[in-house]
């Protein structure tokens, strides 16, 4: 059973009745997501209150992360970051070409055992 509120690095869940908030902390960067707006609202409020902080409106980056709501999906990408990173090394201009690879190499499945992921948090 999950209690009120608990943690998984950097994110917060708060339970209550009939909803719950999560937010998502990363050095500066925070991001509130639930759908009680009048809660996300209070919340917000109340850490204005108590922090130096600017509410930045609907999500559209974080982390480098464009998110991109459409209906009711959400996509991610990072497109927009990678076309900052061409430009900054000056190879956005750049036209792609083809890397020639051995057709006779043939690809086989790794069949050594996993790492679990979390060791890498």
């Amino acid at each position: 059973m999950l209690s009120n509120s608990f943690l998984i690095k950097c994110v917060y869940v708060k339970l209550m009745e009939n909803s719950y908030v999560m937010f998502s902390l990363y050095v500066n960067d925070i991001l509130i997501f639930g759908r009680d707006t009048h809660v996300i609202d209070d919340i917000k409020k109340f850490l204005k209150n108590n922090f130096d902080m600017k509410d930045l409106g609907p999500l559209d980056v974080i982390l480098g992360i464009k998110i991109i709501k459409d209906g009711d999906s959400i996509s991610l990408t990072q497109s927009h970051y990678i076309k900052k990173l061409l430009k900054i090394f000056n190879f956005y201009e750049v036209s792609p070409f083809s890397t020639p690879v051995d057709p006779t190499i043939n690809l086989k499945k790794d069949k050594g055992s996993s790492v679990s992921q979390y060791k890498y948090f």
